[in-house]
């Protein structure tokens, strides 16, 4: 998995002169040179260098006045951990680890993930959410081009039926907002506040709204890359475990 991430990122940064995202008479730019710009954008080669991440800072659910800190560790493809705190409780968490994807919070309980929740939570530890859906960039295409648009739209429909729509900036050429569909739920993301760290662009702010019943806010603190995590700490609660051996 991480040597396809390499070369596919590698081929598409070498793509040759491309035209730019601000249009040309010819017509719109192709998905391909919309993810190439974006990876530019976002720091090129250095992305390539990422192997881990540990990033900390506040977690609110906006609707209900509910504010808490949440610290989130990611050794992609396999190594996964939220944790999302309201003062000294524990409020949420989930993870992934040996292929087992897991969540725990008040409205469900603890359950251990299957289908396509399974999948969105091994794409929410990726090291970039564009990353996330690799296998499935190569066909992607644009969507409702509109040359006098702030946006360009780029979905991606993989083999299992999961959908996103990203939306990149012409100008900065960062994506600014994505649309998942998971179990028939729309979940919106949007991504502001984009920082610099170790070289690559990251944002510092993701509010999401699901069809309006939800709605939560991440915003990070601190951030560091190609940290060693003990594998230890990936390891499932109690009550997944428990789980796991039913």
């Amino acid at each position: 998995m991480e040597l396809t991430r390499k070369v596919w990122i590698g081929t598409v940064l070498a793509a040759g002169l491309l035209t730019l995202l601000t249009g040309c008479e010819s017509g719109p730019p192709s998905a391909s040179e919309v993810l190439r710009s974006y990876f530019t954008a976002i720091g090129g080669d250095a992305v390539l260098g990422l192997r881990s991440r540990v990033a900390k800072g506040k977690f609110e659910v906006t609707e209900k006045g509910y504010e808490g800190e949440f610290i989130m560790s990611s050794v992609p493809p396999q190594l996964g951990r939220l944790e999302i705190r309201i003062g000294t409780m524990a409020a949420a968490s989930s993870g992934i680890k040996d292929g087992i994807a897991w969540d725990i919070n008040p409205m469900t309980g603890a359950r251990i993930l299957e289908g396509s929740e399974r999948r969105q939570v091994f794409r929410q530890f990726a090291l970039d959410p564009v990353m996330a859906w690799m296998d499935s960039l190569k066909d992607a295409v644009i969507q409702d081009w509109d040359p006098e648009a702030q946006q360009i739209m780029v979905p991606i429909k993989n083999a299992d039926g999961d959908q996103v729509i990203f939306y990149f900036d012409r100008e900065s050429k960062l994506l600014t907002r994505m649309m998942t569909f998971i179990n028939g739920q729309r979940l919106v993301s949007n991504l502001e506040d984009y920082r610099e760290v170790d070289g690559v662009m990251m944002a510092h702010k993701v509010s999401s709204d699901m069809g309006g019943s939800i709605k939560l806010e991440f915003s990070y603190d601190e951030v560091e890359h190609n940290v060693d995590i003990p594998v230890e700490s990936f390891e499932a609660p109690e009550q997944i475990q428990k789980l796991m051996k039913k």
